[in-house]
């Protein structure tokens, strides 16, 4: 089997190719995500904070006074 170089690693004639050269293997690929992979984190941290913020946790209390020994008649 013979073997040719080309600029993407070795290649045989069948058209099979090597495995990577190491140079290509230890090259860090960027990190394209947006706050470097911390954006999950970040949304949640903002849902929450507008959840707190915008929807209440108690519904607002109404207090009605009474007499206590008053009777339903109406005056004329």
């Amino acid at each position: 089997m013979t073997v040719a170089i080309s600029t993407n690693g070795a290649v045989a004639t069948n058209g099979s190719t090597a495995a990577p050269s190491l140079e290509s293997l230890r090259t860090q690929p960027e990190n394209v995500h947006l706050f470097r992979g911390y954006g999950p984190l970040v949304v949640g941290i903002i849902l929450f904070v507008l959840m707190v913020t915008l929807a209440p946790t108690v519904a607002p209390e109404r207090v009605v006074e009474r007499p206590v020994n008053a009777t339903t008649e109406e005056a004329p």
